[in-house]
């Protein structure tokens, strides 16, 4: 997306007036009254009124300016996914350190959004919240002065008074990347030099220098310490503060706007006694460039596999498919695998669906595999051979064979504790936050693996050069570490080779850049690309992030589905009803495994842009064949997110079969889902597709699936031999029992497509 320099800065006046009737929180005394105001597009810091002291219908009388860019606005088009993240407006988003914290990508929601709210203050308790209203600016014109009314409810007399004026200035030109959902800003950069004045001494005077709403935040020093950088947005009315720690009140205040552009600055800092100390500042553009790429399509590395994959998918459809003639590229349909999670279970048994379609010649009919949780783990483990599709599947399995049924005593041994503590360290020591899900991923790391692996993600392209694998998607969830659970807040992220981002904003980074710093989109502290073992870590946080969330995991499944009613119903505004507090305003992510809120991998291939026509959809949950493909088929209604209708009849519902088509035959925009739930049912009788079992195969026949004391619960980390052998014998054959529904759904899938590029426009 090209830098473009966009006229059309104008002030912006928020008069507060008045409120009438306010209810009082006190039951001795009336309310105590002030307002706050936010409008993070143009400053760094909440503004507030002066307090009314006992008046119910309190008069304020005060104007607050902001310098805003008229094209921060809405342009009608709408992120994808929509939302699936509801937000409540009554409780604040707090910055997250745990479980996984990383740096957003701090960049402005693509709106101007002011938040209004008025408190009544209590001098021994929290102020109590009174009203809280949005008011968007974009509904303005340069000119116009607006008077609103807002009330507390429709039938109370409750309200609050407020006048909005819009007008042009005439230095209005800045420097905007925007891809409609998110925007990023002119940067300036400051910098700042210390150097003594005086007889003084370094240890004599420690300094703060603060510019608020800057990328670097407070910064201290001795006195003479050296030199300092600020970056803020070159938009904002901002300024330099400097003062002693031991003296607050000797301080320098300089408006930054007021510094001439690229020159040196020189200034001494004042005492009530003598100089302390020479000021030296010059203020210049700050970095033009993102290092964030902001757009809802895929990236142009992907779109280039996928170009290559398809010549590999061309070819295995006329094998599987007996075709005559050579695919047309628009022919070419584009097939998915979804696979949950659910521990070592998600992770055996991906093993052996994948040995399923590769045993049938349909692997390669694949462009996308996206996992989550435990069934990350196989992908990571598989994808370390760049040509792991294009080979028998028995050497991974047999690795696979001895991780899982290893003794897992040895992770938490003396010998490992001290090299789990000497990495931290060193990550610590690099610039990355420690939190408890870097030692998970440490352990996971351990079970798995005999000795650690200094493999990153971004080490998997090449496994996608020549188009030889299909490109794998790892999916996370962002959500709030307090107050909110993740059915009241959570949004996808998903990790490719390629980029790690959320294609709810729009916004994405190289692997390579994930867990570094950013400002405004661009890059303002590289750290060392993590292994991929502290990925799997969040991809597989069993560690909620808060109690309510840790409640919802361990709910029996009938409870699960009650909390989840009640938590919707409790949803009082739109899902991300406040702008002003969504994750590009955070100062951390939060994320975790995307079972706290729906175990699937799926979103990553609803947006419209990927264009995936058929989903085989692997679910390796023990209770409810169907219950986590509804609760996705849920969200994406109430998102108007395309998602074929997921009913499965009550004899289907009570006795699951091993696979189930869910589709729409009106909608060829709506990708069809081969469901395959993890159930015994033919197998118990057969050895293989066709053949039945004799009388002493029977045992083999026999796995554990119930929810209570199967051998395969999430919690179980080490198997029997035997246990490994069933799970794997048993999903690679209910991919190869249902052969002839896999090349039905794929003609279908191809259908689909030449209906679809019919139905498009020239």
């Amino acid at each position: 997306m090209a830098l473009a320099k966009v006229p059309g800065t104008c002030l912006l006046t928020i008069r507060v007036l008045q409120a009438h009737g306010l209810p009082s929180k006190d039951l001795v005394t009336s309310s105590d009254c002030y307002v706050t105001l936010w409008l993070p597009t143009a400053s760094s810091h909440q503004l507030q009124t002066r307090t009314v002291k006992n008046c119910r219908n309190p008069v304020w009388n005060q104007s607050f300016h902001f310098r805003i860019h008229s094209q921060i606005k809405v342009d009608g088009r709408q992120p994808w996914p929509r939302s699936l993240s509801p937000t409540v407006a009554s409780q604040p988003l707090v910055p997250c350190l745990t479980p996984s914290s990383c740096r957003p990508l701090t960049l402005f929601p693509f709106q101007n959004i002011v938040h209004l709210r008025v408190f009544d203050q209590d001098l021994l308790t929290t102020d109590d919240p009174v009203l809280s209203v949005l008011f968007d600016v974009g509904t303005l014109r340069a000119g116009e002065t607006r008077r609103k009314s807002f009330s507390l409810s429709p039938q109370g007399e409750e309200r609050l008074e407020v006048e909005f004026r819009l007008q042009n200035l005439t230095d209005g030109a800045e420097y905007l990347f925007s891809n409609g959902i998110l925007v990023a800003r002119e940067l300036s950069c400051l910098h700042v030099r210390l150097e003594k004045a005086g007889d003084f001494q370094e240890s004599e005077g420690r300094v703060q220098l603060v510019v608020p709403g800057s990328c670097e935040g407070p910064q201290e020093a001795f006195v003479g310490a050296g030199s300092f950088r600020f970056h803020w947005p070159a938009c904002w009315e901002q300024e330099l503060s400097i003062h002693l720690q031991d003296a607050p009140r000797e301080q320098l205040k300089v408006p930054l706007r007021a510094l001439p552009s690229g020159q040196v600055v020189r200034l001494v800092f004042p005492t009530s006694q003598e100089p302390l100390m020479k000021v030296e500042l010059k203020n210049e553009e700050g970095p033009r460039e993102l290092a964030v790429r902001l757009g809802c399509g895929p990236c142009g590395e992907e779109q280039a596999f996928l170009s290559r994959r398809k010549q590999v998918v061309a070819k295995a459809l006329q094998q599987a498919l007996q075709l005559d003639g050579d695919l047309r590229e628009e022919e070419i349909p584009v097939v998915a695998v979804m696979a949950t999670g659910g521990g070592i279970r998600a992770m055996t048994s991906l093993y052996g669906q994948l040995a399923g379609l590769k045993a049938l010649g349909l692997l390669d009919c694949v462009s996308y595999i996206t996992g989550a949780s435990g069934s990350t783990w196989a992908l990571a483990n598989l994808y370390e051979d760049p040509e792991w599709s294009q080979k028998d599947l028995a050497g991974p399995i047999e690795s696979l064979k001895t991780q899982v049924t290893k003794s897992k005593l040895g992770v938490l041994a003396p010998r490992q504790l001290l090299r789990y503590q000497q990495e931290l360290a060193e990550r610590a020591r690099l610039g990355h936050p420690t939190c408890f899900t870097n030692l998970w991923a440490l352990v996971n790391e351990a079970l798995l693996h005999d000795e650690p692996h200094d493999y990153k993600l971004s080490d998997q392209r090449e496994a996608l050069s020549r188009g030889q694998n299909p490109l794998p998607i790892y999916c996370a969830l962002n959500t709030k570490e307090q107050n909110l659970t993740t059915f009241e807040f959570g949004e996808w992220c998903e990790f490719s080779p390629y980029e790690v981002g959320f294609p709810k904003y729009g916004a994405f980074i190289p692997p390579e850049l994930f867990g570094s710093e950013f400002f405004m989109g661009r890059l303002t502290k590289q750290l060392p690309e993590s292994r991929i073992c502290f990925l799997e870590g969040i991809w597989s946080n069993l560690y909620a992030a808060n109690l309510q969330d840790s409640l919802y995991w361990s709910s029996e499944p009938s409870q699960f589905w009650d909390r989840w009613a009640q938590a919707r119903a409790s949803l009082a505004t739109k899902l991300d009803g406040l702008p002003n507090e969504l994750t590009p305003a955070e100062p951390y992510l939060c994320l975790l495994d995307v079972g706290y809120l729906v175990n699937t991998s799926c979103p990553p291939l609803l947006p419209p842009t990927r264009d995936v026509d058929l989903i085989l959809s692997l679910d390796y949950n023990l209770h409810g064949a169907f219950q986590q493909l509804q609760l996705l088929g849920r969200f994406c209604q109430e998102q108007g997110i395309p998602f074929p209708p997921i009913s499965p009849s009550p004899e289907e519902q009570c006795q699951p079969q091993e696979c189930h088509l869910f589709s729409d035959p009106a909608r060829p925009d709506i990708p069809a889902v081969l469901h395959f739930p993890l159930v015994n049912a033919s197998f118990r009788d057969h050895s293989a597709p066709g053949v039945r079992r004799t009388a002493e195969e029977q045992a083999a026949g026999e796995v554990n699936l119930s929810e209570s004391d199967s051998p395969y619960h999430y919690s179980k980390v080490t198997y029997s031999l035997e246990d490994v052998d069933k799970l794997l014998r048993l999903t690679q054959y209910n991919i190869c029992n249902n052969q002839e529904r896999l090349l039905e759904a794929l003609r279908e899938a191809m259908q689909r497509r030449r209906q679809r590029t019919q139905r498009r426009p020239e």
